[in-house]
C-alpha cells in the first residue's frame, strides 16, 4: 500500500471534515455564489455598455472612437517596433524562472527541514513508515499550497488581455507559473537530500554554488553591456534573450514554453511543456529513490514550528518589540518609556502608537515605510527615462502598492492581536475592541504609505483628483483586506492544519476580490478611471461592513 498517498489523502479529508463541522462551509458557499454573481453581472453590464457605446459611435459617425482605438493598438505595438526591446521583454520569463530556481537551491535547508510538523516526527521515529514517504508527503503539501496560494495571479489576466495576450494564452502562462512552483519545490528538496545528509557544511556548498552562478551571470551580462556601448536593453536582449537558453534543461525549457505561447507557436510550446513536465517527474522519481536521512534535522525544525503554533493558539507569550536600532535610530529615536496610555479597548490603538513613537526613527520611518520610499524613488527615476508621464507612473505606483497592501493584510496589527488571548480577555465590548484594533492597523498603513505618496505626488505632480482618489483607495483597500482576513481567521477552526487554513484563506479572498473586480469593470465603462475608483471604494466599503457584522459575535464566543 502506498503510505504516502494514504497519509496525504487522509490529511486533506480530515481537514475538509473539520471545515464542514463548522459554519465555515456556509461562508465559503456564500462567497462562491457572490463571486459568480458579481462576475456575471459585471460581464453582462460591461457588454451592454460597450455595445451601446459602439452603436452611439456608429450613429454619430464620429471618428473619435476609431482614433482612440488606433492609438491603443499603436501603443501595444510600440514595444515590439524595437527588436532589442522585443527580445528583452521575451527574456522576462527566463529571468523570473531562473531567479526562483536559484532561490530554491539557495534555501534548500528550509525546503528539506522546516516543512515538518511534530506529527511527522512521530511517524519518522515510531511508525513503520519510510522517511522518504514522510518527505514526499510534506513536499506534495507544500507544492499544492504554493499553487493554490497563487490563485490571485488569475486577476492579472485582464491586464494581459489589455497587453494583447488572449485569454487562452494567459491561462497557459498561469500554468507555466504553477509548473515553475512545483519544479522549484522539488529542486529544493532534491538539493537538500543530495547534498546534506543532515550535515550543514554541504548546505553551505550549495549556497556558495548559487552565489558563483550569480557572479558568472553578472560577469557575462557586464561583457554584453560593454560590447553594446553601455546599452542595457541591447545587453539584456543579446544575453538573456538568446535563443540558445531554450536548450538549458528545465529552466530553459519552461521559459521557451512561455515565449512560444506569447508568439503563438503552440506546437513547439507544448513540446517544451512536455519536456519540462517530464524533467520535473524525473526529479520526483529521483527524490523518492534516494535514501532520506534527516532524523536529526527534522526534530528541531518541527519543534520550532510547534512552538510557533502553540504561541499562536495559547497567547501566553509576551508581545515584544524587536527593533534593531542603527546609528541614526540611536540618535533620533526617543528613549522608551513605560506604556501608560489608553483605557479599555482604545489601548490597542495607543499601544501601537506608543511602539511606533519609541521604536522607530522620528516615530515614522519604519522598515516598511523606508521600503515604500525606495519604491517611489525608483519609479520617479524610471519615469525620467521611460514613461515621461506622471499620471502613468502614479497608476503603476498605485497598482504596486495595492499588491503590497494585499500581501501585508495577513500580518496587520489585527491579525497579530488574533494570535493572542489579550483581545479576548480585555473586559470591553467586542465591537469596541475590533474597532480600535482596525483603527490601529489603518493608522499604521497611513503613516507607512504617506511619506512615499507625498514624495511621488510632489515630484510628478499628477492632477489633484487622481492623487487624492488614489490615496483614499489604498486606505479603503487596506481596511477591506484587514476585515476580510480577520473574519476568515475568526471563522476557521484553530485545529485545522496550517496548510488547509492557507488554502481556504487564499480561495476565499480571491473569490471576494472577484466581486470587487466586477465593480471596477463596471466603473471603467460608466466613468473611466474616476468611475472605477469610486465603484471600487464603494464596493469595498460595503463588503467591509458586511464582513465586519459577524466578527463581534464570533469574538464574544471566543475561539472556535
Amino acid at each position: 500500500m502506498n503510505l504516502t498517498l494514504y497519509y496525504l489523502s487522509h490529511t486533506i479529508l480530515n481537514g475538509i471534515k473539520k471545515i464542514f463541522r463548522t459554519w465555515v462551509a456556509f461562508f465559503l458557499i456564500f462567497i462562491v455564489i457572490m463571486g459568480l454573481l458579481g462576475g456575471v453581472a459585471g460581464f453582462s453590464i460591461g457588454h451592454v455598455v460597450e455595445q451601446n457605446q459602439t452603436e452611439t459611435y456608429e450613429e454619430t459617425g464620429s471618428k473619435e472612437y476609431e482614433e482612440v482605438t488606433q492609438d491603443v493598438e499603436d501603443g501595444r505595438a510600440g514595444i515590439f517596433q524595437n527588436e532589442d526591446a522585443k527580445k528583452a521583454l521575451l527574456a522576462l520569463p527566463l529571468l523570473i524562472i531562473l531567479a526562483t530556481f536559484l532561490y530554491a537551491i539557495y534555501t534548500a535547508d528550509k525546503s528539506g527541514v522546516e516543512i515538518f510538523n511534530m506529527a511527522d516526527v512521530n511517524f519518522l521515529f515510531t511508525a513503520p513508515l519510510h522517511p522518504t514517504s514522510v518527505l514526499l508527503f510534506r513536499m506534495n503539501m507544500q507544492m499544492g499550497a504554493k499553487v493554490i496560494a497563487s490563485i490571485y495571479l488569475l486577476f492579472q489576466i485582464p491586464n494581459l488581455v489589455n497587453a494583447g495576450v488572449s485569454i487562452p494564452k494567459a491561462l497557459l502562462l498561469f500554468l507555466a507559473w504553477a509548473v515553475n512552483l512545483i519544479m522549484c519545490q522539488q529542486v529544493g528538496v532534491l538539493t537538500y537530500t543530495l547534498l546534506t545528509g543532515g550535515k550543514k557544511k554541504h548546505l553551505e556548498l550549495a549556497k556558495r554554488g548559487v552565489i558563483a552562478v550569480l557572479l558568472l551571470l553578472a560577469a557575462a551580462y557586464f561583457y554584453f553591456y560593454q560590447a553594446n556601448g553601455n546599452n542595457h536593453l541591447a545587453a539584456v536582449s543579446q544575453f538573456f534573450g538568446n535563443i540558445n537558453w531554450q536548450w538549458v534543461p528545465l529552466v530553459g525549457w519552461l521559459s521557451a514554453f512561455c515565449v512560444r505561447v506569447i508568439s503563438g507557436n503552440l506546437g513547439a510550446a507544448f513540446a517544451f511543456l512536455l519536456a519540462t513536465i517530464g524533467g520535473t517527474a524525473l526529479l520526483y522519481v529521483l527524490t523518492s529513490r534516494l535514501p532520506a536521512d534527516f532524523y536529526e534535522d527534522a526534530l528541531p525544525g518541527a519543534e520550532r514550528n510547534q512552538a510557533v503554533l502553540e504561541r499562536k493558539n495559547s497567547g501566553k507569550s509576551e508581545i515584544e518589540l524587536k527593533v534593531k536600532r542603527g546609528f541614526l535610530s540611536r540618535i533620533f529615536v526617543r528613549s522608551r518609556k513605560n506604556f501608560s496610555l489608553g483605557w479599555g479597548a482604545n489601548m490597542f490603538l495607543m499601544r501601537s502608537l506608543h511602539d511606533r513613537r519609541y521604536g522607530y526613527l522620528l516615530g515614522i520611518f519604519t522598515k516598511t515605510c523606508n521600503t515604500y520610499l525606495l519604491v517611489a524613488a525608483g519609479l520617479i527615476i524610471l519615469n525620467q527615462f521611460a514613461f515621461h508621464s506622471g499620471r502613468t507612473t502614479l497608476i503603476i505606483y498605485l497598482i504596486g502598492m495595492g499588491f503590497i497592501v494585499f500581501l501585508r493584510a495577513f500580518g496587520n496589527p489585527l491579525a497579530e492581536e488574533m494570535g493572542h488571548d489579550f483581545i479576548y480577555l480585555v473586559p470591553e465590548r467586542p465591537t469596541k475592541k475590533l474597532f480600535f484594533s482596525l483603527t490601529s492597523g489603518l493608522v499604521e498603513s497611513v503613516l507607512n504609505i504617506l511619506p512615499s505618496y507625498l514624495l511621488i505626488t510632489l515630484v510628478l505632480r499628477p492632477n489633484l483628483p487622481l492623487a487624492l482618489g488614489g490615496f483614499v483607495l489604498l486606505m479603503v483597500m487596506d481596511l477591506f483586506m484587514t476585515i476580510t482576513t480577520a473574519m476568515i481567521s475568526l471563522l476557521l477552526p484553530t485545529q485545522l492544519p496550517d496548510m488547509i487554513r492557507s488554502w481556504i484563506q487564499m480561495i476565499a479572498i480571491s473569490l471576494t476580490l472577484l466581486i470587487v473586480v466586477a465593480f471596477a469593470a463596471v466603473g471603467v465603462f460608466f466613468g473611466g478611471l474616476l468611475g472605477s475608483f469610486i465603484l471600487l471604494m464603494v464596493s469595498m466599503l460595503l463588503l467591509s461592513a458586511l464582513f465586519f457584522l459577524p466578527c463581534p459575535y464570533i469574538l464574544a464566543r471566543g475561539k472556535i
